[in-house]
């Protein structure tokens, strides 16, 4: 399975298409960590990209759980947001994580992502991550997006969590150079 192509809002107006059940929705917000403006900017597009697929869309916002459909439980929703630039996933058929690192923006220093890597991403990953900031924003959205798709919080690593994440097939987004995202959705939850 191949990662869906990414609608950019406003311009997609009208023509945003399924792709294996999943729609992948950018949209250009405000170059500042405060999120208000971007919620609100994302929060409008998937109305209308909702809207033009023939759902009811009432939204269900809640501090820390992902946005949901108050009348449609089968579908999956996910949003990542960085300074300049929001995604939103949606699902048809299931549970969906997305997950957004800026590159452009500065990585975390070599000793944050040795003791990032060591704690959540599981034994012998510092190492091979840390001279290749990419390899390491691929990996961290990755893993991030899989929570989410799992509805699971940030933990330390342990097998069983390894377990339990590999369960999610990850998709890397086409995404300018100075942004890595990743798309997860879960094998048994897709079809057309």
């Amino acid at each position: 399975m191949r990662a869906p192509p990414i609608h950019h809002w406003p311009a997609c107006a009208g023509q945003a298409i399924r792709h294996e059940g999943l729609i992948v929705i950018a949209v250009d917000t405000p170059e500042t960590p405060i999120r208000d403006t971007a919620r609100q900017r994302l929060r409008q597009a998937l109305s209308e990209v909702l809207a033009e697929q023939g759902i009811d869309h009432r939204l269900i916002a809640e501090a820390g759980r992902p946005l949901r459909l108050e009348r449609h439980p089968e579908i999956g929703l996910s949003c990542t947001h960085e300074p300049g630039l929001s995604l939103v996933a949606i699902h048809f058929n299931g549970p969906v994580g997305i997950d957004l690192m800026r590159l452009d923006a500065g990585l975390p220093d070599t000793t944050e992502i040795r003791q990032l890597a060591s704690d959540y991403l599981g034994p012998g990953m510092a190492q091979r991550l840390l001279a290749d900031p990419q390899a390491f924003a691929a990996t961290w959205t990755a893993h991030e997006a899989s929570l989410k798709c799992l509805g699971l919080a940030l933990e330390e690593w342990t097998p069983a969590l390894a377990e339990r994440l590999a369960q999610c097939h990850c998709m890397q987004l086409a995404l300018p150079a100075s942004h890595v995202g990743t798309l997860c959705v879960r094998p048994a939850w897709m079809r057309a």
